[in-house]
């Protein structure tokens, strides 16, 4: 059985309330208390824009402590190699050896600068001067360069051995094996880093053989409330080979 829907009759379509209908919504408005509150985020504002704190003393303190370092590596890496002590003394057309902090120019990459320069009106976080879709931030313009307390080169990547610009990343202390172009440029054949830091000894901890395997596992959530439970459990009968088929079993071990 089909119910009729109520329908309004057309006079109380598109019409003011009547004075009735007003008091009734004033008697249903709930009036707030007002509460005094201490606004403490003084210390938190920004009273004027200061452009003055860098992070280059940063960068210059990096390369100083890690330069000795990246050069031995270099040495043992390219044995033949002449390490330039300043990076504007690369011999232009001789194959020599840059060590220096790697910058990479990304046009996408919301600037700060820029929009401090034009107030209120910059454009968002996320696009440059073309805007990156999908919020990306490299593009094919990107490019590097290696610099020092000298100055700086742009580096193009041209040996097989080269890593790609979008491999790189601002702030890393990185040695350059390649040749000053006519272009100014420094044409990179290979490349090489400071590596792992030292590691602490290991006295008094049983000691790992040499060529066994080493497992990395995160997210067991160890030593937290609820405890590793079942996923450690798990994780001990796949590694042990307990868990799954032949083909698990032999991975495993």
């Amino acid at each position: 059985r089909k119910m009729a829907a109520a329908v309004a009759p057309p006079s109380d379509l598109l019409r003011a309330p009547t004075e009735d209908e007003v008091s009734a919504q004033e008697f249903r408005q709930v009036t707030r208390m007002d509460v005094d509150c201490d606004l403490e985020i003084a210390r938190f504002l920004t009273r004027k824009n200061n452009l003055a704190a860098q992070y280059s003393d940063l960068y210059f303190v990096r390369l100083n402590q890690l330069k000795k370092e990246v050069g031995a590596r270099a040495k043992a890496q390219w044995s033949d190699c002449v390490i330039c002590d300043r990076i504007l003394e690369a011999p232009q057309g001789t194959q020599s050896v840059l060590v220096g902090t790697v910058y990479k120019d990304m046009r996408l990459k919301p600037n700060i600068l820029k929009q401090f320069q034009d107030g209120d009106d910059a454009p968002p976080p996320g696009g440059g001067d073309e805007g990156g879709e999908g919020g990306r931030l490299v593009s094919d313009s990107d490019y590097a360069v290696i610099e020092d307390e000298s100055g700086r080169l742009t580096l193009k990547m041209e040996g097989s051995k080269a890593p790609k610009i979008s491999d790189l990343v601002t702030g890393v202390i990185m040695g350059c094996l390649g040749t000053l172009s006519e272009e100014g440029d420094f044409v990179v054949q290979d490349v090489c880093y400071a590596g792992l830091p030292p590691q602490p000894k290991t006295e008094g901890k049983t000691a790992i053989p040499e060529g066994a395997h080493v497992l990395l596992v995160s997210g067991l959530g160890l030593g937290g409330d609820e405890g590793a439970g079942l996923a450690a459990d798990l994780l001990v009968d796949y590694v042990t080979g307990s868990l799954g088929g032949e083909m698990d079993n032999g991975e495993a071990a």
